[in-house]
């Protein structure tokens, strides 16, 4: 954990040196390949930590059908569980594919696909999600929706992670110049408290990949630090630079 948190420090550190004297443009262009380059990282540490994990379990289990093959009850229960192992593992890979590119997203906008990324990966079934907008809601340029997708999942993720909330609020809110995200859960154990004005050494590593992506998007993240009944934060994006 310690080694992934100094390996984001040191991307975040190369990201202000090398694009701070970059025009608009040409930022832009960077940061796309950057986050393109840190998104490979990201697949790796899914894959180191989980995938990998559970193939090994599921070799060993596979080896033992083999030598149990004359007993139906056991191999009829080791199956199972293989299967199961499988559709996680499906499952997991159709997430993370789903996060780096979502599905429909340039067809039908931030909204119908952070609703039908939610749908399809059945978080209903362990957490009440919201997602509303303003209405009408006008599209935004394809770089900044999927990239607010990606901030957004994060926070899921990240809230889901923990075990603990039973509700989360998306709301996005559209004006002329800028579009603000709204995201509140009820994980009364975390608060705002636990990320603002915590040293970078000490956050969690998918915090620190989420602030990055803030800087990709020119925009700003307020903490609601008086909010005591979960986490509750605002993300502000000026939609002039777009």
């Amino acid at each position: 954990m310690q080694q992934q948190r100094l390996k984001l420090q040191k991307q975040e550190l190369e990201l202000k040196n090398q694009s701070q004297s970059m025009d608009f443009n040409s930022r832009l262009v960077y940061l796309n390949e950057y986050i393109h380059e840190l998104e490979r990282d990201w697949i790796c540490e899914y894959f180191n930590q989980d995938v990998i994990k559970n193939v090994s379990k599921l070799t060993e289990r596979l080896e033992l059908m083999s030598q149990e093959t004359e007993k139906g009850s056991e191999l009829s229960h080791m199956i199972n569980e293989s299967a199961s192992l499988l559709l996680k593992q499906a499952k997991m890979i159709k997430t993370v594919v789903g996060h780096l590119k979502p599905d429909h997203i340039s067809e039908l906008g931030l909204i119908p696909a952070l609703k039908g990324f939610f749908h399809r990966n059945n978080y209903s079934n362990t957490i009440s999600i919201t997602v509303e907008g303003s209405q009408p809601m006008n599209r935004f340029h394809p770089d900044l929706e999927v990239t607010l997708h990606r901030i957004t999942t994060g926070l899921v993720i990240h809230t889901m992670q923990r075990k603990r909330a039973t509700r989360i609020s998306i709301f996005v809110e559209q004006h002329e110049k800028q579009v603000k995200l709204h995201y509140t859960d009820n994980d009364p154990e975390f608060t705002a408290l636990d990320i603002a004005h915590v040293p970078s050494e000490e956050k969690d590593p998918a915090i620190l990949r989420i602030e990055i992506l803030l800087q990709m998007i020119y925009a700003e993240i307020q903490y609601d630090i008086q909010y005591i009944k979960g986490l509750k934060l605002v993300v502000a994006v000026d939609t002039s630079k777009y």
